[in-house]
């Protein structure tokens, strides 16, 4: 086994070639359907969610590495276990490289539905970048689903390849019930003759698994003669060898270029009926403010419904000014009796709990299909 067939996250087809010319004139001769549609949602927040609290760096202590302190908290998965709300923040050490890692801890979700949050939180790391395709910047953004009792975790990986500065692929790591790594991949984007293609990747989020098929929602970045284009995307991939097929590769929803210039998703999925799926997006406006919604898709990746914004955040010191101002962003989305709660990260230097009714959410769905 040479050292190219350990790390397969990075070598790939060159994306200068002809081969990942045509793989990428098919995307975007399919992006055009989704961008054509122009007025589905209004530039307006609707904004519907309680503030239960804030976890900031000095809330936390990290229990199983030298540095106790992060210096940012944000990002956080989530999940429910029995009557524990799991978390699973994106943790940065440092300001030279900001390099991330992903940790865990559980909170009462009771207590959130009260609105009380616990004042000091142990924090241990679960997942920190092993390999060469995440060694630059690390594990960021993560994003759960269980199945069987194995935790997945799909994730941003930055590393580099091939002298390009910084590669930014999407991940999925697979842990046991003690919380332990026993597979990392990273996903590319396959032809059925063996092209594998990969390009600025990242926001996806499982809908249904059924080893070693995945349906899932996902955000490839598409190169364009100018830039890349950000819509959110729907396709079937394959765990064993980390392959989006590209004849299932499909737009979903795209940005409104009136006051957006990007989507993507932001949160895991929540099963709510046979076939629909609430999942939350966020969009990057023209002022460069992140601002959220939801929307209901299909197994099949069918946008059945959508919002406006219904999370946003606020213009005052704790919400919009961070590491990066003006943004409230994913990652989990979880369903606890007549309550949806969002954990977020606000800025990207902590988490925001915020919550809402079920109601409240569906009534400001705009239905599109079913």
């Amino acid at each position: 086994m040479s050292i190219f067939d350990r790390y397969p996250c990075g070598y790939d087809v060159d994306i200068g070639s002809s081969e990942a010319q045509k793989v990428r004139a098919e995307l975007v001769q399919k992006l055009r359907s989704v961008l054509a549609v122009q007025g589905m949602r209004k530039p307006v927040v609707n904004d519907i969610f309680h503030r239960v609290g804030y976890i900031s760096p000095d809330s936390v202590r990290v229990v199983n590495y030298l540095r106790r302190k992060p210096v940012a908290i944000f990002n956080p998965g989530a999940v429910i276990r029995g009557s524990k709300l799991w978390v699973f923040p994106r943790i940065v050490f440092d300001y030279y490289w900001y390099v991330s890692s992903i940790g865990f801890f559980e909170v009462d979700v009771g207590s959130i539905i009260d609105g009380r949050l616990e004042s000091s939180i142990d924090v241990e790391l679960v997942l920190t970048p092993s390999e060469s395709w995440e060694i630059y910047k690390g594990c960021e953004d993560p994003r759960i689903f269980i199945h069987n009792d194995v935790l997945y975790i799909l994730y941003t990986a930055v590393g580099t390849s091939q002298g390009n500065p910084i590669i930014i692929r999407q991940a999925m790591a697979l842990l046991n019930s003690s919380l332990s790594v026993t597979r990392k991949l990273c996903f590319a984007i396959c032809t059925r003759n063996g092209v594998r293609y990969r390009t600025f990747w990242k926001d996806s989020a499982i809908l249904d698994l059924e080893p070693p098929g995945v349906n899932m929602l996902t955000r490839p970045s598409i190169p364009t003669n100018e830039s890349y284009i950000d819509v959110n995307w729907f396709g079937v991939a394959d765990m064993e060898i980390g392959c989006f097929d590209l004849e299932t590769m499909e737009p979903v929803m795209g940005f409104e270029k009136e006051f957006e210039y990007k989507v993507g998703w932001s949160t895991n999925t929540l099963k709510v009926s046979s076939n629909e799926y609430l999942v939350g997006w966020h969009a990057v406006g023209v002022d460069n403010v992140y601002r959220n919604g939801l929307a209901v898709i299909s197994r099949e990746g069918e946008l059945l419904g959508v919002s406006d914004y219904l999370l946003a955040p606020r213009r005052e010191h704790t919400e919009f000014y961070g590491d990066r101002p003006g943004v409230v962003f994913g990652n989990g989305l979880v369903e606890h009796g007549e309550y949806i709660i969002w954990v977020g990260g606000v800025s990207d230097y902590c988490i925001g709990i915020f919550k809402t009714e079920k109601n409240r959410v569906f009534e400001r769905i705009r239905w599109l299909r079913g």
